[in-house]
């Protein structure tokens, strides 16, 4: 995750200084704005949006932490570099990520960066909870399920035993989990899923990774876990060619 950085600072190498040490130790940093002044702060943050801001507490016209007190929102998060230690209940009371003091120490401006990393993830996430409809992709490793009105679950594909149709609604059957209900047809999750996903059945989609076994006959039947799933005639010789490409992919 990019961090998309504003400094706030007036003093013009103890900004030199913050932006090296950005630029040589912390990767994910993108510098997009600097600002001497409460006023220039608070049009840079307005003007550029950034999802991160280094805040001097001292700055010409006024101190730092006023500049959060003029927002109503913040969708950023703060990390406060001062050579003053007197100023951390304040910035604790505002909400502020991390309190640095100068001179900058690496190693605490590194850990100041990654607690901002991991806050960011952690508000894209409720952000996408917030906005979930019965079943979103989030990326390669997590899903999330709307499982009611008012609840919804993270879910790693890899732990999805097999996805079980019912009438309008699919039941999720989990790797060491309770299974989870959702209004979402099996017809419309092919396209969510991961490829290690496979329809064996109008009524089941399982993951390949999960298959134990595979009995013979017309159709047959497959063990995922310890539950005994039938395979459709029609679907049978495609599977056999899925599991088959899979034995070959990890030789």
């Amino acid at each position: 995750m990019t961090l998309r950085t504003v400094l706030v600072e007036d003093e013009r190498r103890s900004r030199r200084i913050l932006q090296k040490f950005l630029s040589n130790y912390c990767e994910d940093v993108e510098i997009i704005g600097e600002a001497t002044s409460i006023k220039e702060a608070i049009q840079e943050i307005e003007i550029k949006q950034p999802n991160l801001i280094f805040l001097d507490i001292e700055l010409k016209d006024g101190k730092g932490l006023d500049i959060l007190d003029h927002f109503e929102k913040i969708d950023f998060s703060t990390i406060v570099v001062t050579g003053y230690d007197s100023y951390g209940i304040d910035a604790i009371k505002r909400n502020a990520l991390d309190y640095i003091l100068k001179p900058i120490v690496i190693k605490d401006l590194v850990a100041a960066v990654e607690k901002a990393k991991v806050e960011r993830r952690n508000i894209t996430l409720l952000n996408d909870f917030r906005s979930v409809k019965n079943v979103k992709k989030v990326d390669g490793n997590s899903l999330i399920l709307q499982t009611t009105r008012d609840h919804v679950k993270a879910v790693n594909p890899q732990n999805i035993l097999y996805i079980e149709a019912q009438n309008q609604y699919t039941k999720w059957h989990l790797r060491n989990e309770p299974s989870v209900l959702i209004r979402k047809p099996l017809v419309s999750l092919i396209e969510i899923l991961p490829d290690c996903f496979f329809r064996v059945h109008r009524s089941y989609i399982v993951n390949l990774n999960m298959i134990r076994s595979l009995e013979k006959g017309r159709g047959g039947f497959i063990m995922v876990d310890t539950e005994k799933l039938p395979v459709s005639d029609r679907r049978k010789k495609e599977l056999l060619n899925r599991l088959s490409q899979r034995r070959k992919n990890d030789e």
